[in-house]
């Protein structure tokens, strides 16, 4: 299992890319989880370049995703991906790009893949 840490980051409006990171072979699992605050309308495309990102194959796309309110704690969301694949991925990296028509601040997550 390989975790990364993501810090406290902001994305402005328009296109904002998260990594790349490098990942060892043999995984199989992806699991990107993100706390969000303000966000109202977000695009994520996650990706995978085992070229060392020369050239990019997707992995994941989602579009038209959106927060739910908490009474509670206001727009504060939290974003997770869940994806396998089967066989196991080689050795490279992965990448996440958010496409969003307005800014939001996430308070960091993480990436782990198995």
């Amino acid at each position: 299992m390989t975790t990364f840490a993501i810090p406290l980051f902001i994305v402005p409006v328009g296109t904002h890319v998260l990594g790349p990171f490098t990942i060892p072979g043999g995984w199989s699992h992806l699991e990107l989880s993100l706390d969000i605050a303000s966000l109202t309308s977000m695009d994520a495309l996650t990706e995978f370049s085992g070229d060392g990102g020369a050239t990019w194959q997707m992995l994941v796309h989602e579009t038209g995703l959106a927060a739910a309110i908490n009474p509670l704690t206001g727009l504060l969301s939290q974003y997770r991906l869940r994806a396998n694949w089967s066989p196991p991925l080689p050795p490279g990296q992965v990448r996440t790009t958010f496409t969003n028509v307005a800014a939001f601040t996430s308070a960091g997550g993480q990436l782990v893949v198995t």
